[in-house]
């Protein structure tokens, strides 16, 4: 099971500029991979196929500025077994010839301008995110899995909406599935789920939040022997789009109890649309924001 840990990145400290990351901006804005390699602070545990998140600290803009997935070292040793962390010299040139810093190597899928695409850690403090620490003293620190499932979500519609080449927070309501303003994006969310709720309450199911479980859907409906898995997307607009994981809409496609719930205008006047089951697939059209390639046949 992959694990996700956030690694960070000081400007003013660092031996990576902050050109180079706009050249990895450009280069994952096309759609390829930035393959580079980071510092992981004292964490050993990190393995190959885990997701990290990279925070810019050190002056404003401060805020996460990419995501990337651990591959297996190929030029160095790792420091034990299961691991994908390797050591070499130390990245700091005053410590490089005496001492040692432990990295891992990073395939970034998505970079954003360290100057004006940054997700502020200012708009990581509430809901969910609240008690994990966005500007920690070392790299390689832990996210927990529920603040990790949500930031996937919300770093997927912030990249979108830069991708746009929009200022960002600008992006508000009327563009449908946007980012927009933080505490609506909180509110947006808990009111869909809430109408959704309440529609199938009011028509006799029990429904039960399962949103933490990586089930692929939010809500488990049961009714008289019956099932529905309903994943829920809150929308402030009236425009029908919205991000979508890997483990979603694999369950969309297989899942014959799946349903998706769409929720327009959530803050507004809430309107519902159901689609069920895989027919629905086809109403819809996808666009590629991510991938992770595996080599068939291994593990």
């Amino acid at each position: 099971m992959a694990d996700t840990f956030l690694l960070t990145w000081n400007p003013d400290r660092s031996h990576w500029n902050v050109q180079e990351l706009k050249e990895g901006a450009k280069r994952t804005k096309r759609g390829r991979v930035w393959k580079s390699r980071w510092s992981c602070g004292n964490t050993k545990k990190i393995k190959a196929g885990d997701r990290v998140f990279l925070v810019k600290l050190g002056k404003e803009p401060r805020g996460i500025v990419a995501s990337g997935w651990v591959v297996e070292p190929t030029k160095h040793k790792p420091v034990r077994q299961g691991s994908a962390v390797y050591e070499d010299a130390h990245w700091k040139e005053d410590k490089a010839e005496d001492e040692k810093a432990l990295y891992v190597d990073v395939a970034f899928d998505h970079v954003v301008d360290p100057d004006s695409g940054v997700l502020p850690v200012d708009y990581l403090r509430s809901g969910v995110y609240e008690g994990m620490t966005w500007t920690p003293q070392n790299s390689g620190v832990t996210i927990p899995e529920k603040v990790a499932r949500r930031l996937e979500k919300d770093w997927a519609q912030w990249v979108a909406e830069s991708r746009k080449g929009q200022p960002i927070k600008s992006a508000r309501k009327e563009q449908g599935g946007g980012f927009g303003a933080w505490e609506d994006n909180r509110q947006i969310e808990e009111g869909a789920i809430h109408v959704v709720a309440r529609y199938f309450q009011r028509r006799g199911w029990k429904v039960a939040d399962v949103s933490g479980e990586k089930r692929g859907y939010d809500l488990l409906c049961r009714r008289r022997g019956e099932e529905r898995h309903v994943e829920v997307k809150g929308i402030s607009g009236r425009r029908v789009q919205f991000p979508i994981t890997a483990n979603e809409r694999r369950a969309w496609e297989e899942d014959p109890r799946f349903v998706l719930a769409v929720v327009t205008e959530v803050l507004r006047s809430p309107k519902l649309r159901l689609f069920r089951g895989r027919g629905s697939l086809g109403k819809f059209a996808f666009e590629d924001l991510a991938y992770m390639a595996r080599l068939r046949g291994r593990r």
